[in-house]
């Protein structure tokens, strides 16, 4: 009785033809997307900083920076203040300066293409070092 079946059963498995699956072809097309975008699009490096802002005829930024990040932000293409985009006229970097706990840092100070803000601080996002995705992500496993 069972030996029925079983030839049934296997008889019906080895007649069963594979089907084309689709959830590899969409895989790999996305990955294949993917990839050319990365390859065409570039994209910014960004750091939230708490900064400064004064305007009076002109309007400045001053940020408050470590000495090892002075040279990536000294580079700023543009800053996000309030998600409305400014760019930056000018930068200017202090001396080498000392806080209480003995602390080294400079102040930079960009000269920001705007008139309509109060002087206060305000959360402002900067973008700096401007590079294709691929290369960010290559950076980032070369890093690890």
């Amino acid at each position: 009785m069972y030996d029925d079946l079983i030839y049934v059963n296997s008889n019906y498995l080895l007649n069963l033809k594979p089907k084309m699956y689709k959830l590899p072809i969409i895989t790999l097309i996305l990955l294949l997307v993917l990839v050319i975008v990365s390859f065409i699009y570039k994209t910014y490096d960004t750091k939230v900083v708490i900064g400064y802002i004064s305007c009076q005829e002109e309007c400045y930024l001053d940020i408050k920076v470590d000495l090892n990040l002075v040279s990536k932000l000294d580079d700023v293409k543009f800053i996000e203040v309030d998600n409305k985009k400014i760019d930056i006229i000018s930068t200017d970097i202090s001396e080498v300066l000392v806080d209480n706990n003995s602390l080294n840092y400079q102040i930079i100070k960009y000269k920001l293409d705007i008139h309509e803000y109060k002087s206060l601080f305000y959360e402002v996002k900067l973008y700096y070092n401007k590079d294709l995705i691929i290369k960010k992500i290559i950076n980032i496993f070369l890093e690890s």
